[in-house]
Formats: structure tokens, C-alpha cells, sequence
């Protein structure tokens, strides 16, 4: 093919059965193999094994194997590297709950992220559903009025009253929403007059 192609996996709790499932698939050509280091029925609170990296990237080598799981900090990156050999990193939940992490300088206060993600979302006319998924695994303190008034959102305009943006939203959001009604709010695409409405028939 001309385009690379790459392949991720979780571990097998076998460690042999992991490297021959690795080997098989090392040799359909792939640019590269993402582990990520539990096993299938493992959740995200169990310790990822970073330590069953080790033997893949012996077995692999010079393939490029990258490493998923407990990647939250970005001093995590070259720990990570450094104890498994890995040529990179992959992270979902860390930076789904503070993209900063990948700051060299340092992490900024998630609420500090949150609330330039909002203005930026925005901004770009995200819709208000995505943009809302993505704030719930951004914001800190799931106890606070604030949560649960950001929970109980229904559009743009009540997001950023519970997140002190309402001045943000009257000189920035307002215009937006009003050309694009559906954009700043939950719900369905209202049906153009041109569409044909379909409906589900129970066989």
C-alpha cells in the first residue's frame, strides 16, 4: 500500500500467546504496533502493565511500538519510553481531561483549560453536544454546583453562565447561535423542507 498502516492491541494475560499475536501481525508489513498494556476485561483503574512492553519491543525490533495506558502527565512520556524501550506514547484520558499535559513547560489548572476548550469551541461553531461530551471529562470537581449546573446544560448560553462566561457568550456566542440555532444546543437537526422524512417501521 502507499499509505502507512498500523495496528494497536491489548495484551493477552499469556505472555507467549501476546508475543506470537504480535509477531503474526509484525508480519502483514504495518509502520508500526500500538500496545496498549492490559488486557481486554481490564478497566481503566487497574495499573496498566507497562512492564509487559519489554519483551514486544525485543521481538519487534526495528519496528516502532508504541505504548498506551496511564499516560496522564507529560513527564509520563519519557518515563514510559525509558522503562519499556517504547518509540512513543499514546494517550486518550489524559488529555481528554487536560490537554496541557502535552506542555513542556508545565500543566495548566484544569478549570484554566476548560474554560479556553469552551471559548474555543465556540469560536469554531463545535457542536454543542461534542463540545459538552468533552467539558464532563475536562472538569475537576464532580461534586461542585458548577458540575452539576454544567451537567443539567442544554445549550451554549447556560454552559457559560455556570462557567462565569456569560459576558464571554453575549459579545461571542449569541450571534453564532442565532445564525445557527441547532449548533449551540442538545438536540436533533431539525428536517430541511427539501428532506423526505423517513420512519422506522417494526417488521
Amino acid at each position: 500500500m502507499s499509505v502507512p498502516v498500523t495496528c494497536k492491541i491489548r495484551v493477552f494475560d499469556d505472555e507467549e500467546r501476546t508475543l506470537a499475536l504480535v509477531r503474526r501481525i509484525a508480519a502483514t508489513g504495518i509502520s508500526a504496533l500500538t500496545v496498549h498494556c492490559r488486557t481486554r476485561n481490564m478497566r481503566p483503574r487497574e495499573k496498566a502493565m507497562w512492564h509487559r512492553l519489554n519483551s514486544i519491543v525485543e521481538e519487534l525490533k526495528p519496528l516502532p511500538v508504541v505504548l498506551n495506558g496511564d499516560i496522564v502527565h507529560y513527564e509520563d512520556v519519557e518515563r514510559a519510553k525509558k522503562a519499556t524501550g517504547a518509540t512513543s506514547v499514546m494517550t486518550a484520558r489524559g488529555a481528554a481531561a487536560n490537554p496541557s499535559i502535552f506542555r513542556a513547560a508545565g500543566e495548566l489548572p484544569a478549570i484554566e483549560t476548560a474554560v479556553e476548550y469552551v471559548k474555543t469551541a465556540i469560536r469554531m461553531s463545535n457542536a454543542y453536544g461534542n463540545t459538552k461530551y468533552t467539558l464532563m471529562q475536562m472538569y475537576p470537581d464532580t461534586r461542585s454546583t458548577v458540575f452539576r449546573a454544567l451537567q443539567g446544560s442544554k445549550c451554549y448560553e447556560s454552559m457559560c453562565a455556570a462557567m462565569g462566561l456569560a459576558e464571554f457568550y453575549e459579545s461571542e456566542g449569541r450571534l453564532r447561535d442565532r445564525d445557527d440555532p441547532m449548533r449551540g444546543r442538545a438536540g436533533k437537526r431539525p428536517v430541511a423542507a427539501t428532506e423526505t422524512p423517513t420512519k422506522r417501521v417494526k417488521a
